[in-house]
């Protein structure tokens, strides 16, 4: 007699249609092949690739200056160009925003108004004087009609002063993202062109080269940097108001080289360079 067991024919899997598709998933895991690990490369031609954590804190010091720069550069400048350029359009926004305290005021004020009325129907009530307790109601609900009144008037100031003060503004805010973005270009490209360093690469001594090890030149150098400040500049002038959420996703793009075997980020491979030790 044959004993199934012993001539390697698997008893039958049991159980649920689940079971059975779980089964039948992992025994064909195991027949597949694994797929080799790539190894991260280390060098290029001999030259020793910048590890990772000095890349890090290079891009750690380029962020900064940028965002020095752009981030606080740009509400200076914007002010600044509205104020020589426009000075009707921040006389506007300077009335808009007067009417706009005065509203507050107001609502403030109905709201005190609103806390007495309601203290002085609560003390009414413990009397038994129904002219003073109906005369107390009367106020109390006044009262609350003006402060909900109030309120309401105070809420849609408060959206329209936004709404106004950014359509005069936005253009000089976006005119300043552009003069800030050209500035940006001239600190990363040129001495990037030059040397192969950015300010941060040249605190770690890393430089910036061609696939091959040979310096970048002026067209790497502005791939490299160009595609990332001028989609800086091109989310500020378009999703203005948004467009810090873009550039997180940038960074997370940008600082892809820690992951990457080839050690490059989206715009390393975008401009066809690597980064290098010295």
């Amino acid at each position: 007699m044959i004993v199934p067991e012993l001539v390697g024919v698997s008893k039958p899997v049991t159980g649920s249609k689940a079971q059975q598709r779980r089964a039948a998933a992992k025994a064909n895991q195991k027949d597949r092949p694994t797929r080799p690990i790539r190894e991260q490369e280390s060098e290029i031609n001999g030259i020793p690739l910048a590890a990772s954590r000095d890349r890090v804190f290079a891009l750690v010091i380029d962020v900064f200056i940028a965002f020095l720069i752009f981030g606080f550069g740009s509400q200076i400048l914007a002010q600044s160009l509205a104020n020589s350029r426009a000075k009707v359009s921040v006389a506007a926004v300077k009335v808009l925003s007067d009417a706009l305290d005065g509203q507050k005021k107001i609502a403030d004020s109905a709201s005190k108004d609103a806390s007495k009325a309601a203290d002085l129907l609560s003390e009414a009530k413990k009397g038994t004087d129904k002219q003073r307790i109906s005369d107390a109601e009367k106020a109390n609900s006044k009262a609350k009609d003006k402060k909900v009144a109030a309120a309401i008037e105070f809420k849609k100031q408060d959206k329209n002063y936004f709404k106004e003060r950014d359509s005069l503004i936005l253009p000089y805010v976006r005119t300043s993202y552009v003069i800030l973005g050209a500035l940006l270009l001239v600190i990363f490209v040129v001495p990037s062109a030059l040397w192969g360093r950015s300010p941060g690469k040249a605190a770690r001594k890393l430089r910036l080269t061609n696939l091959d090890g040979s310096p970048c030149g002026w067209s790497g150098a502005l791939k490299h940097y160009g595609l990332v400040i001028g989609a800086v500049v091109g989310s500020g002038v378009v999703i203005t108001l948004y467009a810090q959420l873009f550039w997180i996703v940038l960074l997370f793009g940008v600082s892809s080289f820690t992951r990457s075997p080839t050690r490059q980020g989206w715009h390393d491979r975008i401009a066809k360079t690597r980064v290098v030790q010295g």
